[in-house]
């Protein structure tokens, strides 16, 4: 009995100390950042999509980052509480309550509409125990031990730090011969090798490799090397490389759009649309895989709004349609902006026509400098549906043009765009204080399509009405056109050193508002 008695307590005293193992090893997590196993949503018109960027354990309480690929949503209802939301230019980023393993129920209050209005959507989110934000998202190049959030905040930095010699891949089989060192752009580089061979190294740590037609991909790449091998169906959903490809002579290298025909402020994709040579694809954040594949996609040309749709991103990869990141629109200057020729002739096998292109960016520069400073100061802004100004950066290309044309720049000290925004939030007090003696306002209308009027203007907030330039009636609206105008930025200088001198005749890119 008693030798009974003590093989039973081993038994247990073995089955507790399992039991104890197992749940140190399943253990939820205190704390810390992870990344979703699994996210999905139901609900909505389907015009809208929503991706999970992270998710958030803190003692208990779990929270989820979601981001709506539409910047008109003000703010996300959970169980009747309202959180406030953070915007770029083309989302809507929320930090809200989650429910691990189930679906739970959010409405996200759109002011698209006529009226604003709630939607109801429900959402899934899973978490990856074995993927904190310390680590790469499946896929990703160990030896970058990059993540979502450090590309977003460490970009602009490793820009600031410049490319080197050094840092050009070893190419098996191939020498390297020379790098590009562009004169004004801070966000790629190209690197040449024997054979005909590029390397374009772009500042988020990625290098794609430029493999002309008729030659073979060399074997033993680096496992951080993209290969791009002559593209011939190339997937657009950056709209600002569109007038890049065209003044290479290569838009008939593009077989797919991210935008719609109506959505096309130039000629080259529109016409090409009408024609049938470009097909619709569906948006960045959603594009038709079936058609891409069908159709022979070769490449994907993204902007940084890819960053918030990493799945889409990975899918493309995923059925062999490599990815391309265009991060010109991080950019302090124009040049440095059209300077992004030079990475798609890598691709394209161009570099005859982007020195014809780019002589011509650079004559224009030559063309729009030189204006005596006026005393007269613009501002550059629009309001978000959260409320706030969006302004440009000290060290920005709109800026630079609006110095570059003669005006100062009401906004001046406010510091640089960080993260993966171009723009800067101010409240409303800040806006005020830095912007109401200004002289002029020009506003934002490519992002913000809402006003066409100064009374629509107005509408935006009561404050406005007791600025300087509205009061003088100084109200212009930035085009559509000019965010896909690329190639011909500086244009904008002009239009500013005309609405300074009092002329509103044979602008480009600005319309006063009446």
């Amino acid at each position: 009995m008693l030798k009974k008695n003590i093989l039973c307590t081993i038994f247990t005293a073995a089955l507790l100390a399992a039991v104890l193992l197992l749940s140190l090893h399943f253990k939820e997590p205190s704390s810390g950042s992870f990344f979703p196993a699994a996210f999905s949503f139901s609900g909505g018109s389907g015009r809208v999509s929503i991706s999970c960027e992270r998710v958030i354990l803190n003692k208990g309480d779990t929270e989820a980052v979601i981001v709506f690929s539409s910047p008109d949503y003000s703010y996300v209802k959970v169980d009747d509480r309202v959180y406030q939301g953070s915007y770029t230019e083309k989302t809507s980023t929320f930090r809200i309550p989650a429910v691990l393993d189930s679906e739970f129920t959010v409405k996200g209050c759109t002011t698209a509409m006529s009226t604003p209005h709630e939607i109801e959507y429900r959402l899934f989110v899973s978490l990856d125990r074995d993927k904190t934000l310390k680590d790469p998202p499946d896929g990703a190049d160990k030896d970058k031990a990059e993540d979502r959030e450090e590309i977003k905040t460490g970009v602009r930095a490793r820009a600031a730090e410049g490319f080197s010699d050094s840092e050009a891949p070893d190419i098996p089989g191939h020498s390297f011969i020379k790098r590009l060192e562009p004169e004004f752009a801070r966000y790629f580089d190209v690197f040449y090798y024997d054979g005909g061979l590029k390397c374009v190294a772009v500042a988020d740590g990625s290098f794609y490799l430029c493999i002309p037609d008729g030659k073979e991909v060399p074997e033993g790449l680096p496992d951080n090397v993209t290969v791009i091998k002559a593209p011939q169906k190339i997937y657009v959903a950056a709209t600002g490389a569109m007038s890049l490809f065209d003044a290479l002579g290569a838009v008939d290298r593009i077989g797919f759009s991210g935008t719609e025909e109506k959505g096309w402020y130039i000629d080259a994709p529109k016409d090409a649309m009408k024609n049938g040579s470009l097909i619709f694809a569906g948006k960045y954040s959603a594009p038709d895989y079936e058609l891409l594949l069908k159709g022979g996609a070769d490449l994907s040309v993204e902007s940084t709004m890819i960053l918030h749709s990493p799945e889409t991103a990975e899918k493309l990869r995923s059925i062999g349609i490599p990815v391309f990141t265009d991060y010109s629109s991080y950019e302090d200057t124009a040049a440095g902006k059209g300077e992004w020729i030079y990475a798609y002739a890598a691709m394209l096998d161009k570099e005859k026509e982007a020195d014809r292109a780019f002589k011509k960016t650079l004559d224009a520069m030559k063309e729009y400098e030189g204006y005596q400073k006026s005393g007269k100061s613009a501002a550059f802004f629009y309001i978000n549906n959260g409320g706030l100004a969006i302004i440009r950066g000290d060290r920005d290309y709109i800026t630079d043009l609006i110095i570059r044309g003669g005006a100062g720049n009401a906004f001046a000290g406010a510091g640089e765009a960080s993260g993966d925004s171009a723009g800067i939030s101010l409240s409303m007090e800040s806006f005020y204080e830095m912007a109401c003696d200004a002289d002029f306002i020009i506003y934002n209308t490519t992002i913000d399509g809402s006003v066409s009027s100064r009374e629509e203007l107005l509408k935006k907030s009561e404050v406005l009405k007791d600025f300087k330039a509205v009061k003088n009636d100084d109200i212009f609206l930035l085009g559509k056109e000019f965010y896909q105008s690329t190639d011909r930025l500086y244009e904008l200088s002009g239009d500013i050193n005309k609405i300074i001198n009092g002329s509103t005749e044979d602008l480009t890119f600005l319309k006063k508002a009446e």
